[in-house]
């Protein structure tokens, strides 16, 4: 707990921006035991905060901390999807980011007009240890550019649970199947399983949890995802890519979620 601590003080300095407080990592306005449990959940889930930076400035190590808009709160590519740029006529784009963030990952750049692009082939492991630099061409008109996950297959089934309520996307989420912690998704493979058990922790006391998964697919087999009388609490409907999802409101708001579902 004192490393906890000691650790707490120095990541606060380095991961919150200027406007928030510093050892606050779980952002709920205070600095106390909570935010060491959730440092802790942190170390122990394997994810870490690293630099990413999307923007037309070439990323050197003498730079990468200090450029334009660079985030130094994201614990995960999948944090930075969405991050927006304009690219003016010859100008090349640029994404920093941790180099074990794209660890089966690709991304893709879309316009205004649906269209996707990629990233060159050629990605720079060696400017910065540990992180990876991409880049496009020199782009022929200014244009303005959304980072995205790429769309793949489409046939794949997920599951999610954790204390922020997913909305719709049109890509499959990044997907963690070693840890599960609060805010991660679940690959269910493309033939649905007939069962879902499984603990997942990380949370903070006194938010609640929700559950997503496949529409009209699983009903829950424990308490944490019916009401008083036991009715089932859907309260939303959601899309990735094609698919629809039901969006669970777990009525609990503990630190750890027991996710039990059977398959209707």
């Amino acid at each position: 707990m004192i490393l906890a601590a000691m650790l707490l003080v120095s990541i606060g300095a380095f991961a919150q921006s200027e406007s928030t407080l510093k050892g606050d990592v779980n952002g709920d306005g205070r600095v106390d035991v909570e935010d060491v449990t959730s440092l802790v959940d942190l170390i122990l889930s394997g994810k870490t905060y690293g630099y990413f930076y999307f923007g037309t400035t070439q990323p050197t190590a003498e730079n990468y901390q200090m450029l334009p808009r660079v985030v130094a709160s994201y614990i995960s590519i999948g944090d930075a999807i969405g991050a927006t740029a304009s690219i003016d006529a010859g100008q090349t784009l640029y994404m920093l980011c941790p180099a074990a963030w794209m660890k089966g990952k690709k991304v893709i750049l879309e316009d205004g007009t649906g269209s996707t692009y990629n990233f060159i082939e050629g990605i720079d492991a060696v400017t910065i240890p540990g992180y990876v630099i991409y880049r496009t061409q020199a782009w022929e008109e200014a244009t303005d550019l959304t980072l995205n996950f790429e769309i793949t297959g489409g046939d794949e089934y997920f599951w999610y649970a954790g204390q922020t309520q997913p909305s719709s996307m049109n890509s499959n989420p990044e997907v963690d199947d070693e840890n599960f912690t609060n805010n991660t998704w679940h690959t269910l493979g493309t033939v649905l399983p007939n069962t879902i058990n499984q603990k997942v922790t990380g949370g903070t006391a006194g938010n609640e949890w929700f559950v997503v998964t496949p529409k009209d697919q699983y009903v829950p087999t424990a308490s944490d995802l019916s009401t008083v009388d036991g009715s089932q609490r859907v309260i939303d409907i959601i899309t990735i890519g094609t698919e629809e999802y039901d969006v669970w409101s777990t009525g609990i708001e503990t630190k750890s979620c027991g996710v039990w579902m059977k398959k209707q």
